[in-house]
């Protein structure tokens, strides 16, 4: 996956995301607001974002959530559901795959939330 800028007719930039050729999902839309960068302080903004809103919703006794809901989030073909202490991580596509670093983003996390397992699921 390569990060792909999609321009107005009249060639202003208006939406960045997440382009791959071969799957039926060609281009995810990751931002429609500029500057458009999808570097580490954008995933690491999106993923802040989705605690904030989860930990709004759920009691603290709630052991079980979604963390982060790919599109939903803003962070298209990434889900994290946490269970306590665990977390598990998918990655739905050829080009989330391809973009994403799974390691890295396992790594925040495992810091982030104090978690013991981060388990990434693989595709197939």
């Amino acid at each position: 996956g390569s990060v792909a800028r999609v321009q107005s007719r009249s060639g202003d930039i208006i939406a960045s995301g997440i382009y791959c050729r071969e799957h039926p999902l060609a281009l995810r839309i990751c931002s429609t607001q500029a500057p458009f960068h999808l570097d580490d302080d954008w995933l690491t903004g999106r993923l802040e974002a989705a605690i904030r809103l989860r930990q709004s919703l759920f009691q603290s006794n709630t052991t079980g959530w979604r963390l982060v809901a790919g599109e939903g989030d803003g962070v298209p073909g990434l889900i994290v559901d946490l269970y306590d202490d665990t977390a598990v991580m998918k990655l739905d596509g050829g080009a989330p795959e391809d973009f994403y670093q799974p390691q890295a983003i396992a790594q925040w996390l495992s810091h982030r939330l104090n978690l013991s397992v981060v388990v990434h699921r693989q595709r197939g």
